[in-house]
């Protein structure tokens, strides 16, 4: 039976707690940080958690384009996606 592709994106995640979020900045400049996976849904969405008034913000509300990297010690993961700003997940 073939897996969902939302299936398959939590069964890759699911050994991580952490990822680097890379953004760009307006001068064309990437920025990285770490950051801690607060959630993934069933319809595979990783959610983060952060400031309203963070740097990453103003960045992903300029280019929403992202790129996520996940690193433990035996296995890494880099993902491409297209983040969205959630004020109020419940």
């Amino acid at each position: 039976m073939t897996k969902k592709p939302f299936q398959h994106v939590k069964d890759l995640v699911k050994d991580f707690d952490k990822a680097m979020l890379i953004t760009q900045k307006q001068q064309g400049k990437i920025h990285v940080r770490p950051m801690q996976i607060a959630e993934t849904t069933d319809e595979g969405v990783l959610r983060f958690a952060t400031s309203l008034r963070s740097a990453k913000i103003r960045e992903i509300s300029d280019d929403n384009r992202v790129n996520l990297v996940f690193q433990n010690s035996s296995q890494f993961l880099v993902m491409s996606g297209e983040a969205k700003i959630e004020t109020n997940v419940n």
